[in-house]
């Protein structure tokens, strides 16, 4: 990257060592750095999304990963971001295109309902477990309870 910061592969490279170490605002820098080199580029979009997600700025986030959706609408990982952020913004509307966009499904082309009540709920009524999300939590503390 020193020889040439230009480079946009050197960039990436660069934001997914800052990234992958937890530097957020370094790693903000090195995307909207990769985004000046190669303008209108999905990846570009997609890793200052992510960078933004890891400062949680999910708004931001939305509109890069939007940016990204347009400029390449196949990209199953854009769409799979752009699902999660907008989910955390509770835009569900906008989660679930999202979401079936990254998985291939066409919403205009398939709909559907489903239900279901697995044994994780029935663990939740049987035991009194106040919040599902103690189950997967990985505390092995309320795990033993059971054993």
């Amino acid at each position: 990257l020193q020889l040439d910061p230009s480079n946009p592969e050197a960039l990436h490279l660069q934001f997914l060592a800052h990234f992958t170490l937890g530097h957020g605002l370094e790693a903000l820098a090195s995307a909207r750095a990769y985004a000046e080199v190669d303008r209108d580029s999905p990846r570009a979009l997609l890793i200052e999304g992510m960078a933004l997600e890891a400062l949680d700025r999910s708004e931001e986030a939305v509109r890069s990963y939007r940016s990204a959706a347009e400029i390449n609408p196949n990209d199953a990982e854009t769409h799979s971001r752009l699902c999660v952020a907008a989910a955390r913004l509770e835009r569900w509307s906008e989660a679930e295109t999202a979401c079936d966009r990254a998985v291939g499904i066409d919403p205009d082309r398939y709909t559907g309902f489903a239900f279901g009540f697995g044994l994780d709920r029935i663990a939740m009524l049987v035991y009194g477990i106040p919040d599902l999300r103690q189950l997967f939590a990985g505390d092995q503390r309320l795990t033993r309870q059971f054993a």
